[in-house]
Parts: C-alpha cells; sequence; structure tokens
C-alpha cells in the first residue's frame, strides 16, 4: 500500500482524535510566528518612548502566547503520544495478530526479507515494534510538514519585510547544511536497517536458546551457543555503534542550526544596526524565526527517506498478513485502552454442534520442498467410537491431525461433519465441536489456573470438573499455591506428564464443564505412569465420548473400537473393533 493512503487510513480511524492532536500541534507552532512579531513589537517599544499601557498589552500578548504554545504543545504530545499513537499501534496489532490467528497454526509465518526463511519470533517482535513505529514516525512527519509549513510562511513573509538581502544570506548556507545532513540521512537509513537486522538476530536467537535449554544441556552445546551467541552480538554491536555515530553527527549538525543562524544574522545585519536599518526589534524576529524555517527544511529533507522507509515497512507488516487485502491491515477494529480487560465469551454447545459421523476421504498434504506428508487418508469416525492412529515415526500421524483440523492447509479431499462438506476447517473443528491437545502443549509462564483457563470465565465448578477430568487433583493438592502456582516460561517447573495434563484439562473446560464433541490428543499420555494414564481413559470413557487419538501405547490400542496404521503418510493397516494391531 501507498504510504500516503495509509495515513489517511490512520486519520479516518480515530477523526476526533487526530484533527484534535493536529490542531494543538498547529497552534503550538503558529505561536512561534506570533512570538516574532510580538517580541518585535517588545524590543523597538523599550527603544522608544512607549506608553506603559503599551508595553503592559505586549507583555500580556507574550503570555497568552506562551500560554498557547504550552497548552498546544502539552496537549499534543499527551495526545499524539499517549493516546493516539497507542490507539493506531493497536489497530495494527490487532489486525496482523487477527490475521496470523486465522491461518493454518502450523505453518511457519512467512519471511518479510525475500530469503525464503520463516521469520523467527525475535523478528516479527521488532517487525510489529520498529515497523509501526516508523509508520507513526512518519505521520508525525507530515503534521510537521503542514505546521511548519504554514508557520515558515508567515516568518518568511515578516523576514523579507525587513530586509531581502539578510534573509537571503542567513537561509542560503543554512540550507546547504541542511542538504548535506539528508544526505548523510540515506546513510543513516542503511545503518538502521542492518542495526534491526543484527539485532532481530540476537533476540531472536536469545528466544531459540531459552526454548531449548534441555536439548543444549543435553548435547554439552553451552559453550558453541553462547560463541554463537557472542558473535551475533558483536555483529549486533558493530552496525548499531556505526549507526549512532553518524545519528550523532547529524543530529549535531541540525542541532547548532539556530546558533549558526544568530552568528549569521549578527555578521550581515552588523552594518545595519549601526546605520539604524536594523533595529533590536528585528534582530529578535530574525532569531525567533530561524528554528521554525530550519526545522520545516529539515522535515522536506527527510520526508523523501521516510517515506521509502515507511514503504518498507508497510511491506514487512503486510507479509505477516499473509495474502489477506491490503486494506485489512488498516481496517477499523474496535479498540480499548482504558478499564477492564472483555470477559471471553463461553464456549455454549447447541445441538447442532452434535457429530453423528466425521469423515475425511482423500485427504493429502505434503510439506513445502519435500516428500512428508499424508497422501488419500480415508477417514471415518462415528459417535462414540475411539479411534487411535498409529505407527513409526514419520509415518505422518501428527501431519493427519493437523491436516483434519485445519491446522495445516490440505491440497486434496473433503471433510464431512453429519455429511455436510466443511469448507474451513480451521474455523470449523474447534470447541464445542472438537478440542484438542498437541503432541507438546504450549504453556506459559503464569499460573496454572490461567494456562488452563486462558481467559475463559469459570465458576469453580465447572473449573474443578476438568481439572478431576484430567487428573491434576493430587498435583494441585501438592502445590504450595495450588492452581494459582505459577508454573514458570513454558511450564518448566511441571513434569511432562503434568504439562501434557494441563492441556488437558484445558481442553475440557471450553465447552461449558461438558466435553467437546470429538476429542483430539497427540499422544497425550506418552509422559504418563501406568496408573495415571489408566485413570484418565476411565474418566475419559465414563461418558460416551468420541475420539480421535495419536498413540503406540497397547493400553490405548486396546481400547480402541478402530485402529489405523500409517506408513510414510499413506494407510498400511485398518482394523476394526478392538482387533490386533501391529506393536511399534
Amino acid at each position: 500500500m501507498n504510504p500516503i493512503y495509509v495515513l489517511w487510513r490512520l486519520a479516518r480511524f480515530r477523526p476526533g482524535l487526530y484533527l484534535l492532536q493536529t490542531s494543538l500541534y498547529l497552534g503550538y507552532t503558529l505561536s512561534l510566528a506570533f512570538s516574532g512579531l510580538i517580541l518585535r513589537a517588545f524590543f523597538d517599544g523599550l527603544a522608544g518612548e512607549p506608553g506603559a499601557w503599551a508595553l503592559a498589552l505586549i507583555i500580556l500578548l507574550q503570555l497568552g502566547n506562551t500560554l498557547l504554545a504550552m497548552v498546544g504543545l502539552g496537549g499534543a504530545n499527551a495526545i499524539g503520544f499517549y493516546n493516539y499513537r497507542q490507539s493506531t499501534q493497536a489497530l495494527f496489532l490487532s489486525n496482523v495478530f487477527g490475521r496470523i490467528l486465522e491461518r493454518p497454526g502450523a505453518q511457519p509465518l512467512p519471511t518479510t526479507t525475500g530469503s525464503g526463511d520463516a521469520m523467527s519470533v525475535g523478528v516479527v517482535l521488532n517487525t510489529l515494534r520498529d515497523d509501526v513505529a516508523q509508520i507513526f514516525t512518519f505521520a508525525l512527519d507530515w503534521e510537521d510538514l503542514f505546521a511548519f509549513g504554514l508557520t515558515a510562511i508567515i516568518a518568511f513573509i515578516a523576514m523579507v519585510q525587513v530586509s531581502i538581502s539578510v534573509t537571503l544570506g542567513v537561509f542560503l548556507p543554512m540550507v546547504a547544511i541542511i542538504v548535506i545532513a539528508n544526505r548523510l540521512r540515506s546513510r543513516i537509513e542503511r545503518n538502521r536497517v542492518a542495526s534491526r537486522t543484527a539485532t532481530s538476530h540476537a533476540t531472536g536467537a536469545i528466544g531459540e536458546i531459552f526454548g531449548a535449554v534441555q536439548a543444549i544441556q543435553v548435547n554439552n552445546a553451552e559453550e558453541r551457543i553462547m560463541a554463537h551467541f557472542h558473535r551475533l552480538n558483536e555483529a549486533r554491536r558493530r552496525v548499531s555503534v556505526q549507526d549512532q555515530l553518524l545519528t550523532r553527527l547529524v543530529d549535531a549538525l541540525a542541532g547548532n542550526m539556530v546558533v549558526i543562524g544568530t552568528a549569521l544574522v549578527l555578521i550581515l545585519a552588523a552594518r545595519a544596526m549601526q546605520a539604524g536599518r536594523f533595529t533590536v526589534g528585528d534582530f529578535a524576529l530574525f532569531v525567533t524565526y530561524i528554528w521554525p524555517i530550519t526545522e520545516l527544511f529539515r522535515n522536506m529533507g527527510g520526508l523523501l527517506a521516510g517515506y521509502q522507509q515507511t514503504g518498507v515497512s508497510i511491506r514487512r507488516l503486510q507479509a505477516l498478513m499473509q495474502g489477506a487485502p491490503a486494506a485489512q491491515l488498516t481496517a477499523p477494529t474496535p479498540i480499548d485502552l482504558t478499564g477492564p480487560l472483555p470477559a471471553m465469551p463461553a464456549v455454549v454447545k447447541t445441538p447442532a454442534d452434535e457429530l453423528i459421523v466425521l469423515e475425511a476421504r482423500d485427504l493429502t498434504y505434503r510439506y513445502p520442498g519435500s516428500d512428508q506428508g499424508i497422501t488419500g487418508i480415508d477417514l471415518r469416525l462415528a459417535r462414540g467410537t475411539v479411534t487411535v492412529i498409529t505407527g513409526p515415526i514419520g509415518a505422518g500421524k501428527t501431519t493427519l491431525l493437523r491436516v483434519l483440523l485445519g491446522l495445516l492447509p490440505k491440497e486434496r479431499g473433503e471433510i464431512f461433519w453429519n455429511g455436510q462438506l466443511v469448507t474451513d476447517p480451521a474455523a470449523f473443528m474447534v470447541p464445542p465441536r472438537v478440542a484438542y491437545t498437541p503432541q507438546t502443549p504450549r504453556l506459559f509462564s503464569e499460573s496454572l489456573r490461567d494456562n488452563i483457563l486462558l481467559g475463559v470465565a469459570a465458576d469453580a465448578q465447572w473449573l474443578a470438573k476438568a481439572v478431576d477430568q484430567a487428573v491434576l487433583v493430587p498435583d494441585i493438592a501438592a502445590m504450595d499455591q495450588g492452581l494459582d502456582t505459577l508454573i514458570g516460561p513454558r511450564g518448566m517447573r511441571l513434569s511432562g506428564g503434568q504439562v501434557q495434563r494441563a492441556a488437558a484439562a484445558r481442553m475440557f473446560v471450553r465447552a461449558q464443564g461438558s466435553l467437546a464433541e470429538l476429542l483430539v490428543f497427540d499422544d497425550l499420555s506418552s509422559a504418563l505412569d501406568l496408573e495415571t494414564e489408566r485413570l484418565l481413559w476411565e474418566r475419559l470413557l465414563l461418558a460416551p465420548i468420541t475420539c480421535l487419538v495419536v498413540s503406540h501405547r497397547p493400553s490405548v490400542l486396546q481400547r480402541a473400537d478402530q485402529v489405523i496404521v500409517l506408513k510414510e503418510g499413506r494407510i498400511e493397516h485398518h482394523n476394526h473393533q478392538n482387533s490386533s494391531a501391529p506393536s511399534f
């Protein structure tokens, strides 16, 4: 999308807030124009014989103008940086996350660099932080251009009326300096991109290291991993130093423009002041107007680079939208920045959600650039039956579940729920129809209660039932703070079996205390001892439920109504009614 079009859509998102912030900022910049005229009148009045009332009026005007500047700048900052900015950032994040959650969950995020590699978590976080900030900065640059442009027109007219020669003599050298500084800004942008990329690599490595601590320790790879991280951090340090060094140089040039301009005014107007053709009031007017005019030139020079960089930022964010219409990135979305968090709506099971039979025909999916996946899978699950999928490692068991649930996009095949075609499995195969626990459940660094509920409002009885079904009651009783125990990053304070059962309780609690119509488990009991596994299945099978399970455990295979054996992505064997099945 064109950056100007994006800014237009952002302005329309909260038009009242945008107009108020812009008006306040315009009031601030116009106060600078008024200040020059007021100071000129004041100093020229002192040089003559002004009346007391005239001086008092000038002082009152300056006090009022100062109040306008304070209210304008303070209000614009309060609204712009603490409200409008938060609203626009929340809009981007809401739309990007909304789109990510719409897509198949097992697919990696696309790349924003054209390398073809999936984005790491660090790259995604930096994109959402830095590129959204860049778009907002570009919006402020346009606001500066408008506000300082209007002020500069007033200032330039007043200065030319005083002295054309002094005006040109002051601003031509200053414009040259600004042009040089802006030429350096293109180099700064290249350094900034390199710095962001290096920072993304370093932060991404931190996330991967924390996520693989056990694997690193088991393989005695601590030194090699830290050496790799030090190399990434050293690369980040070098480009960051280059970026900051050049940025400080340009900022020093730009920051001293008022000093340089004041010196030029003194040099060029010295003789005119001696001859009485250039008054002290004229000098005060010139000095006052130097800053807003140089600020305008700086903004104009940096606007083109900002336009290009904002275009890059928009393309990065658009990549995260994964094929969605371009306008969806800035589509109006309800944003609540204050008050309590909205409650998640309860999942209510209706008669229409009831499962009689689930069928899959010719399900096929191959991982990109690989011959791994599933091919031509036919599956039929009747209500109240337990179906177990088994087979050797790499046979496609997990892939089959993910394709059936819409977590991976099928290449061909059809899925039917009670004879009705399911066109969007990712949106359809959710509670209260389907509940799913993956092979490696994802837990968060919160309390056990929060990990089970994930925002769902549940009464004590409802939660207690889910915990009991997951055979977690004895474990919770042994914890110091019970359900409110913090479990650490990724649930590291829990055992593997506790992690699996916490995920199972999360699944059980999604449908107001009653189980979903179809329970899907990917090797749920692999980390459970035999007694806990027995209790779990006994409690599940107390009610007539429909289960689809990936497992190789004999105790689970014995309970199955049908066993499907996969090999190399195809069905090798299909047993019905608890008949014997191969073991692996």
